[in-house]
């Protein structure tokens, strides 16, 4: 058991370090959050830039895509609408903000947006 304690404490350590929110948070997002604070926020790759994209919370919504300065760039809407080439091309793309109750989805708030 003397053995394992310090495991323990070492695991719990780093999944506090893993847990810890990012409050150097970009302005997109912030502007992002406040035009929609009901919007799951992702942040995706494209020619070594940041992509950032802002899906409303409705079946088959689509994503509005915009560049690090906020700016409009593209549509994703697969389902309804027009779907820009960039949308095949963004990578590593993972959400940042999800809200609570958002389509039966884990609430993610990497920036601590809803503190």
């Amino acid at each position: 058991m003397k053995k394992i304690l310090p495991l323990l404490l070492l695991l719990l350590c780093i999944h506090a370090i893993q847990c810890k929110k990012d409050h150097n948070t970009p302005a997109v997002v912030k502007n992002l959050h406040a035009q929609c604070p009901d919007c799951e926020i992702e942040i995706c790759s494209y020619n070594k830039e940041m992509i950032y994209g802002l899906t409303i919370l409705a079946m088959d919504a689509g994503t509005t895509l915009y560049n690090g300065k906020g700016e409009k760039i593209g549509e994703c809407n697969y389902a309804w609408g027009p779907v820009d080439s960039l949308c095949k091309q963004l990578e590593g793309c993972r959400v940042i903000y999800r809200p609570k109750n958002f389509m039966e989805l884990p609430m993610v708030d990497k920036y601590g947006l809803d503190d």
